[in-house]
């Protein structure tokens, strides 16, 4: 085995070092997860690696809509655009920084490593808003996160990292390593494909985005999948890039919200994207630019 691949891939130092730069970044935002305004002043660091376990940690946590605050447009929906809404995910998760030096949201993605992370990990706080580090970003589960052209982190999520790394290594037929997966999903995005033999867990396009889920499509909202409806025969337009497609086919697992009975209050667009991200097109390699002040 190569020292890349006993380790878990060289590159995924590149995520431990982004997660560690929080520790010094930490804000109040991060803590209660309520202020626009960055708090510039470093937190203490814990003592020690032991004592760093002994915490439920890593709290990446929206800005509050359902207490009286205002949320932050850092929610993410299949299309990989970024919502102001109350509900909250069930991951976090970046694509870079966001926002300004004063803390506006400015940007849709910088750069190509786009991951999905466990909200919890650690002890690390995030600030929500710091200029010149990863801007914290929110999604209701797997599928959304994969439709919107992200993959599994790395660090915090190490073990569906190598699940998901060695689903397409299988499909493919050949050794991966993260940034082959960055380079694949960034040239992914932003497109769509049709497929009739869709694996559970990816997302497709037909009066709005839907999980395939064990014979039924299931409505996208921010507060959970809804509305199943029987999967109708012949191929389907596929939001969740080939790559994503390809690990689902071959054994990842996503970890999914539970489907609801129940209309949400808050959806997303019928079959198209929201206003500023442009309209997936077939076969074109089109970047999503959806940015949003």
């Amino acid at each position: 085995m190569s020292r890349a691949g006993a380790n878990g891939d060289v590159t995924r130092g590149r995520e431990r070092r982004r997660h560690a730069r929080a520790r010094t970044a930490t804000s109040r935002a991060g803590a209660n997860g309520d202020h626009r305004t960055p708090e510039r002043l470093p937190a203490p660091r814990t003592a020690g690696r032991a004592a760093a376990t002994r915490v439920p940690l890593f709290r990446a946590r929206p800005g509050r809509g359902d207490d009286g605050g205002v949320p932050l447009p850092n929610r993410v929906d299949p299309f990989g655009a970024l919502h102001a809404v109350p509900e909250r995910g069930g991951f976090t998760g970046n694509r870079g920084c966001l926002v300004d030096d004063d803390g506006r949201y400015v940007r849709h993605h910088r750069g190509n490593l786009w991951i999905i992370c466990r909200t919890a990990f650690r002890g690390r706080r995030v600030g929500l808003t710091r200029p010149r580090r990863w801007t914290p970003l929110f999604f209701l589960d797997d599928a959304v996160g994969l439709a919107a052209g992200h993959r599994p982190c790395g660090e915090c999520r190490h073990a569906d990292y190598l699940a998901y790394r060695e689903a397409v290594a299988a499909a493919l037929g050949q050794p991966q390593r993260a940034g082959d997966l960055n380079r694949r999903l960034a040239a992914e995005r932003g497109t769509t494909s049709t497929d009739s033999d869709l694996p559970d867990g990816a997302v497709v396009l037909s009066d709005g985005p839907r999980l395939v889920l064990g014979g039924r499509l299931y409505a996208f909202a921010f507060s959970g999948w809804y509305d199943p409806v029987a999967r109708p025969a012949g191929p389907l337009p596929v939001l969740t890039p080939p790559t994503s497609v390809a690990a689902l086919r071959h054994g990842y697992a996503p970890q999914l919200t539970t489907p609801q009975l129940t209309t949400p209050s808050t959806r997303t667009p019928s079959s198209v994207p929201p206003a500023g991200s442009p309209a997936p097109r077939a076969g074109a390699p089109t970047r999503r630019s959806g940015r949003r002040p």
